[in-house]
């Protein structure tokens, strides 16, 4: 059956420079996901993460951010699943206006239309190229490679490991300097 619908996510980050190449954080995310159908239930999810930013060389950045995300659902018939979540991302500053970055991310997401298994690993690795187009816009574009590792529900059962990759783009629009918005 074909479904649809959507999600909302919020976040909120605070650091703290703990040394001149040093800074701590602390990262909360909310997301809700509404279904138009009633084939899978609605959700919401809570992540909390720590961690810490550092500056490598005068032009390259690093973050290393670890924590737990939960994923709790309206309906009784959806187990609830949570798990370890970490990222690890190292950014070069090529030109005034150019980035390139790599990203090494860990998480647990959702799996649409399928009564048993509502949940997968994904690990996943992003190599992106972003450019500043003015002071408020900056245009990204990404070439992903992503394994999902699909658990077992049955004791019969195997675990079921698929590869994917694929391309994103995105603009971000810079709205204050601690706010902005993301069409992806």
């Amino acid at each position: 059956e074909d479904s649809s619908y959507n999600e909302q996510k919020v976040g909120s980050r605070l650091t703290y420079k703990l040394l001149t190449k040093l800074d701590t954080l602390a990262e909360l995310n909310f997301g809700k996901t509404d279904y138009d159908t009633n084939v899978i239930s609605d959700s919401v999810f809570y992540e909390s993460l720590v961690g810490v930013q550092w500056k490598e060389t005068a032009k390259t950045t690093g973050n290393f951010k670890i924590g737990y995300r939960v994923r709790d659902y309206e309906e009784e018939g959806f187990d609830q699943f949570n798990g370890v979540v970490f990222s690890l991302e190292s950014k070069t500053q090529l030109n005034t206006v150019t980035n390139f970055s790599v990203l090494l991310r860990r998480s647990q997401e959702e799996i649409l239309f399928t009564p048993d298994r509502n949940y997968y690993e994904l690990n996943s690795l992003y190599l992106t190229f972003s450019r500043k187009l003015t002071e408020k816009i900056t245009a990204s574009l990404s070439n992903y490679y992503q394994l999902l590792d699909i658990p077992a529900v049955r004791e019969a059962e195997s675990e079921i490991e698929i590869f994917t990759w694929g391309v994103r783009s995105s603009v971000d629009y810079k709205i204050q300097k601690w706010l902005f918005a993301e069409l992806s």
